[in-house]
């Protein structure tokens, strides 16, 4: 089954929420990760796809929740991928035949592409790779202060700020770190012309 696009976007989505760390996901988090860091489907839909990979056994029901039947290392998802929702919640039924076939697919395509984004707690690889841009933009010095801004206001810990950052990154592809913490506080309610003054001044 060759360049199968089902088990393709499977393996991109699996991919992108593992992120190469094959430690299990409870299933609600999973949903969350699809509907809120990387919006790709409604609550509903998610939960939809969740079950189905797990009944075509694509996830690995254990203690603590799923994890993949696959290793997402080295995987990587075109700019911009947003998976079709009639693939997760369609999908085909996980083999081995099926895993290789996609996987050549996958690295014969010439699409550029976007590597998984490490999850640390601060300080991070993320921030000191802001700091070297910094010289270039400098509002990239302003991250690790907007990144405590939007969690106080949001009510969320910098960590977990700083993860839905990286999974807007990897999802969008090339847009800045301060413009992904802009989206964040967008989604949290929050005003953003505090943030904007912030950029200015």
């Amino acid at each position: 089954m060759a360049d199968d696009p089902v088990s393709l976007t499977i393996r991109r989505v699996l991919a992108a929420t593992w992120r190469g760390d094959n430690t299990p996901i409870p299933s609600a988090d999973i949903s969350r990760t699809w509907c809120l860091d990387l919006q790709w489907f409604s609550t509903d839909d998610a939960e939809s796809a969740v079950t189905a990979l797990a009944e075509s056994g694509w996830f690995v029901q254990c203690d603590e929740g799923y994890v993949p039947a696959i290793s997402t290392k080295g995987i990587t998802a075109p700019l911009g991928f947003c998976p079709r929702i009639e693939h997760l919640t369609n999908p085909t039924t996980f083999s081995e035949n099926t895993v290789v076939s996609s996987a050549a697919a996958i690295n014969a395509s010439p699409t550029p592409s976007i590597a998984p984004l490490p999850i640390t707690a601060p300080p991070s690889p993320s921030l000191e790779a802001d700091a070297d841009e910094s010289s270039i933009d400098p509002r990239m010095k302003l991250v690790p202060r907007l990144i405590k801004y939007v969690g106080r206001k949001a009510g969320l810990e910098a960590i977990e700020v700083e993860r839905r950052m990286e999974r807007k990154q990897l999802a969008l592809g090339p847009i800045t770190p301060w413009m992904c913490l802009i989206l964040i506080a967008k989604e949290q309610g929050l005003p953003v012309d505090d943030i904007v003054v912030m950029f200015q001044g």
